[in-house]
Order: structure tokens, then sequence, then C-alpha cells
């Protein structure tokens, strides 16, 4: 797991993943506002307006890190390896796996941030509004043109 810019994780004394209780606090609150109906810019913004740094230590927060957060499976305490492989040793390049090689899911690898069942609703709610995105947007589009009277 890389330790540096993973939010919520430190690396124990014996090279496990330990939570830090300060990160994982913000872990909770994106997951909260999530499921209370905040989209990941709104997310963004509510994190910016309180001053919370990045887990690269910026000011501003991205929408792809929110989604990155929402959707990684480490918070609920599991673990996918080999998401990535290395295709050259010598010069160390990566590819993403898209079943090259077998993946491995292990479930309770480490200490969970978010509840199991708290993760499974925000990938169901992201799935949900994946599904009427487009709907959303043509309304968006229809009230944008004026056509609401």
């Amino acid at each position: 797991m890389p330790y540096k810019n993973f939010l919520g994780y430190a690396k124990g004394k014996d090279g496990k993943p330990v939570i830090n209780e300060k990160e994982a606090e913000i872990v909770r609150l994106i997951y909260r506002l999530f499921l209370q109906g905040k989209t990941a810019s709104g997310i963004c913004k509510h994190l910016d307006g309180l001053g919370t740094p990045t887990p690269t230590g910026r000011k501003a927060w991205n929408q792809t890190t929110i989604n990155s957060i929402l959707r990684n499976e480490k918070y609920k305490g599991d673990a996918l390896l080999q998401k990535k492989f290395t295709v050259d040793f010598l010069t160390k390049k990566q590819k993403v796996n898209e079943g090259e090689i077998p993946q491995y899911y292990v479930e309770d690898n480490h200490p969970a941030i978010i509840d199991p069942l708290e993760f499974d609703m925000v990938q169901a709610e992201i799935a949900r509004r994946q599904k009427l995105g487009p709907l959303l947007q043509r309304c968006f589009y229809f009230f944008k043109q004026g056509n609401m009277r």
C-alpha cells in the first residue's frame, strides 16, 4: 500500500496499515457527505471551505480524488491485489491489469475506516447516479434553454 498519499492510513511498526484517526475522519466525512446527496464537486467545495488539505497536501480538492476515495475497497478493509503489473522490469513500466494476469481479492486484509455496509451503500448510490446521469443532463439542458414557463 502506498502510504505516502493514502488518506487515512499509515505504515505500522510491523509494516502493516494502521488507521491515522485524524485523516480517517476526513474519509468518513467524504462518505457521509456523499450519502447525504452531495456530488464529488460539492464535497470538494465543502473540504476546501473547511481548509482541509488533500492527501498530497494541496489546498484545493479535485473530483478525481474524491471519486477515487469513494471507490477504493481498501477503506472497507479489503484489498484487490495486482490492479497494476510491471511490464518491463528494467524501465519499471507498469500497466493497468485488464485481465492479463490474475487478480486476488482479500477480505479483512487490514483495519477498515468505513463500515462495509456503508461502503456498499456508496457503491450502489454511485451506480444509481450514473444511471440517472444522462436523464439529469437532458433535464438540465431543457431548463437551461428557458423551456420552463
